[in-house]
């Protein structure tokens, strides 16, 4: 695979073989991110929809708004629909249980839950290891000592939750190639990888 760094070069990573997958088994891996919180999509959840139906897909991901009510309603009339959510977390989307709160009261739409996003490009995203505590502009590390401990703890929150134990945990996802070696191993702390 070729990934594009941030210097504009080209980088090669070697990626392993994979045995082919019947057709049917594969769409059950294909999806699309909504970005249901851009203006764009928000006012128009029915167009929404009906590209999601044109589309074929039955997979979709999305941020978590914890504390917007109005993101929230809008996840749940996609997944109300049939389509079944990857829901990214972000320490600035609020703490780790405050947005577990919310996957609780209605999991049924909800397949994945998703580590931090592009940790690796932003300022915003810290952590300081405590799951109850929003994360306020720049407390605590960030990538890659506050993404390993957020990763580890919505990892044992997700785990421990009666409600959410049985939904798959996703790693965290990076703009840049290089940063899944500087992270390190978190397969303890994950279901599945990102790319």
């Amino acid at each position: 695979a070729l990934c594009r760094e941030e210097d504009g070069t080209l980088e090669y990573m070697c990626m392993p073989t994979v045995k082919a997958t019947p057709a049917a088994k594969f769409y059950d891996t294909v999806g699309v991110n909504t970005h249901l919180s851009y203006t764009a999509y928000k006012s128009d959840i029915d167009r929404v929809l009906r590209c999601l139906d044109t589309l074929g897909v039955a997979h979709c991901r999305d941020l978590n708004f914890a504390t917007r009510t109005d993101q929230w309603d809008r996840l749940k009339r996609v997944m109300k629909e049939g389509y079944k959510y990857c829901l990214m977390t972000t320490t600035d989307l609020g703490s780790i249980n405050e947005q577990l709160r919310v996957f609780a009261s209605d999991p049924s739409g909800i397949s994945l839950i998703e580590g931090s996003n592009e940790d690796d490009i932003t300022e915003f995203h810290r952590y300081d290891g405590n799951p109850d505590r929003r994360q306020p502009g720049n407390s605590g590390p960030g990538f890659p000592e506050g993404t390993r401990a957020w990763t580890r703890d919505l990892y044992k929150a997700v785990k421990s939750h009666p409600g959410l134990k049985h939904l798959g945990v996703v790693g965290p996802s990076f703009a840049r190639s290089k940063s899944f070696n500087v992270l390190g191993d978190l397969s303890a702390y994950c279901d599945y990888g990102n790319t």
